[in-house]
């Protein structure tokens, strides 16, 4: 499952350069890493599946939980 919406409007709009046509968006998916900021704040690591860019987006811990389950459950595993 794509999270390209937690994501800013920016990173869920910017073209992929793997992706067949060069013209599909990235497909992000949440690394294993998560961390706990300052100012209530989470950093979620995102990666997307088809090029392997990370990105790093920061949310209100609100946003956060609200999201958790799926952001747990559709963690990148490369096998």
């Amino acid at each position: 499952m794509k999270l390209n919406y937690l994501l800013d409007n920016d990173k869920q709009m910017e073209d992929c350069p793997a992706s067949a046509t060069g013209k599909q968006k990235h497909t992000w998916v949440a690394t294993s890493h998560i961390q706990a900021m300052r100012g209530n704040n989470v950093c979620v690591r995102f990666i997307c599946k088809r090029c392997k860019r990370l990105h790093d987006e920061f949310m209100p811990t609100d946003k956060y939980r609200l999201h958790e389950r799926a952001i747990e459950s559709n963690k990148f595993m490369e096998y």
